[in-house]
């Protein structure tokens, strides 16, 4: 089988309801009806840019989870770290890196695990795309779809009329797409068992076969009437080429501006500053997919952190990023749910880019590359 082909849904009430053409969709629902997994591990998109992850063994539950979803969302890697069953998990490539960081430390069973991945080019926060469709006028029930191509906003609605935005000129508006998101590199999950995407025919998907799993995966719905596929000709191939240059490109131009050449003393004097906001709500510990630890070290009955003292000491968020940076996979989630604005995953990226310099090691790639820590 070749390593790229765009399928599609054979239930036709599946494949218009989906985003590209219900591929995704049909595949988990296959999976779940013939015992393939016993869960499917996914989003589903409620009212109001409201979303809830959902771990379910019910078919038609997971055909009501197709469509877009263009804003952040929960920690996957996180929930899937809690379930020991066989299970078909739908995830960006931050989640996906976040996995494979995990079993790396033997928080996973990755032969457990199928991992389908969607590629992304960003991430909105649900209130920025509220104020974003605020600003074009635009009726949250009028919406069909939601994508971001190279440089452009683009909003289809049901009565087939599309608007487009320049992110440009979001950003001037302060209406960006997630910090963490402008500097991500990694566009195309090829580290999932498939990777998707949207392709230039409608109602298709342009899927990479990345495992010998996911082409086992394809073969059996092709052989029970489930999906279809055809070729994907050389021109959709240096289109998808040329897109996700386009992304990394624009993400290392980032990088040049949020990672500037400061003096030590002026960033010991941004980033303790910043430290000094801390209320110790542990929320970035928390929600971080790489923190796993039962006992952690940074609680007040230890003896490194003093308790009830707000702020905290450096040594607080010091021994954060010493214990994380490594395997920092840039989900932004600990710079999401800061009360006080400390753009952490900023610095947690900043010495995760340092490591990769150093060691040469990419984190959430491989299962064959280990940490620094770890060899």
């Amino acid at each position: 089988m070749s390593k790229y082909v765009l399928a599609w849904a054979k239930d036709e009430k599946i494949r218009e309801k989906g985003r590209f053409g219900g591929f995704i969709t049909s595949l988990l629902k296959f999976m779940l009806e013939k015992n393939i997994v016993d869960y499917v591990l996914t989003v589903k998109k409620g009212e109001n840019f409201k979303y809830t992850p959902i771990l379910t063994s019910n078919p038609e539950e997971v055909v009501e989870c197709s469509g877009y979803i263009i804003y952040a969302t929960p920690n996957i890697a996180k929930l899937a770290m809690n379930v020991k069953d066989k299970i078909a998990v739908v995830c960006k490539p931050c989640d996906a890196r976040a996995i494979i960081e995990l079993a790396k430390r033997n928080q996973i069973d990755i032969e457990n695990i199928f991992m389908i991945g969607l590629e992304c080019y960003g991430t909105f926060l649900p209130m920025t795309l509220e104020k974003i469709l605020k600003n074009l006028k635009i009726q949250k029930e009028d919406i069909k779809n939601i994508e971001i191509v190279k440089d452009e906003l683009s909003v289809f609605i049901k009565n087939g009329d599309t608007i487009k935005t320049k992110l440009e000129e979001l950003e001037k508006m302060g209406l960006s797409i997630r910090e963490n998101c402008k500097r991500c590199e990694f566009i195309i999950p090829r580290m999932c068992d498939l990777a998707c995407g949207r392709s230039t025919e409608d109602k298709t998907t342009f899927v990479e076969i990345c495992s010998k799993k996911g082409e086992k995966i394809i073969k059996k719905a092709l052989e029970h009437n489930i999906v279809e596929l055809k070729g994907v000709n050389e021109a959709e191939i240096k289109a998808k080429e040329e897109e996700e240059k386009f992304a990394v490109d624009m993400a290392k131009k980032w990088q040049n501006y949020y990672f500037k050449n400061e003096s030590l003393e002026e960033r010991r004097d941004f980033w303790f500053g910043m430290f000094n906001r801390c209320i110790k709500c542990y929320a970035c510990r928390d929600v971080c997919p790489i923190c796993y630890c039962i006992d952690c070290i940074l609680n007040p009955w230890r003896p490194l952190i003093e308790g009830g003292k707000v702020p905290p000491s450096p040594s607080f968020h010091i021994t954060r990023i010493i214990h994380v940076a490594e395997s920092c996979v840039n989900c932004g989630q600990c710079q999401d749910v800061c009360p006080v604005e400390i753009p952490i995953s900023r610095i947690m990226h900043k010495l995760n880019k340092d490591v990769q310099e150093k060691w040469g090691y990419i984190p959430g790639i491989s299962l064959d590359d280990k940490p620094p820590t770890l060899r």
